[in-house]
């Protein structure tokens, strides 16, 4: 598969689940805490720290630094062996890598996996999806309430499966129909909702102008 770098965005997440695209057997876990681990077959066999910077030289070799580059450094807790790897870019799907001194190009693809989203009783959806990243959740959805929600009062509005789960609760802003919305995920799967400023929405047995869209939000582990 050829991939031009210039499709790659480099403010995305390393953090996650990543298998090579010419070997998916080959898979390696990147986690918040800068430890990587290395698998084949889903035996471990190399485990590493993992650093990200911009400077020269890498691993010995004097390499390009400029505002568009990016280096991924790979140790090994063993034996200290070191790997560098130019970043070309890495997007929600995929990352792209170069080895430092030796040329080529290795695209890695992220393993994603779905969850679900639950709405409690009083919220009905129209429309959900939940993802989980490896490192990080993104979700939306479209709901109407059956009974009256107030600005300034949370509102618990649905549940989310425990593979999309933050450790922390994580809070994100929206804003949609003139509404400025509060949405908060909790450890427990709760998530929660509370208009901060704008109107009160109406609560209707069915869908009329209280249908309220939240997306796309994303929230770390």
């Amino acid at each position: 598969m050829l991939i031009s770098t210039s499709l790659f965005s480099q403010d995305a997440s390393i953090v996650g689940t990543w298998k090579f695209e010419e070997d998916s057997n080959s898979e390696i876990v990147f986690l918040p805490n800068n430890m990587c681990y290395r698998y084949y077959s889903g035996v471990l066999n190399e485990t590493d720290s993992w650093t990200i910077s911009n400077t020269s030289p890498q691993c010995g070799e004097t390499v390009p630094v400029d505002e568009t580059t990016s280096y991924l450094q790979l140790k090994d807790i063993k034996f200290n062996d070191e790997d560098c790897w130019l970043i070309n870019g890495i997007r929600d799907e995929f990352m792209s890598i170069s080895p430092v001194g030796r040329g080529g190009v290795f695209v890695l693809n992220r393993v994603i996996t779905s969850g679900t989203l639950t709405m409690l009783p009083g919220f009905n959806y129209l429309t959900n999806c939940i993802k989980n990243y490896g490192g990080y959740a993104m979700f939306y959805f479209v709901f109407y309430p059956t009974s009256y929600m107030s600005v300034g009062t949370s509102y618990r509005v649905a549940t989310i499966s425990e593979n999309c789960r933050p450790t922390v609760a994580r809070e994100m802003s929206f804003t949609t129909g003139g509404r400025v919305w509060s949405v908060t995920v909790n450890p427990n799967g709760d998530v929660y909702a509370k208009i901060v400023s704008g109107s009160a929405v109406y609560g209707s047995s069915y869908p009329t102008n209280n249908v309220v869209s939240l997306g796309t939000l994303m929230y770390n582990y």
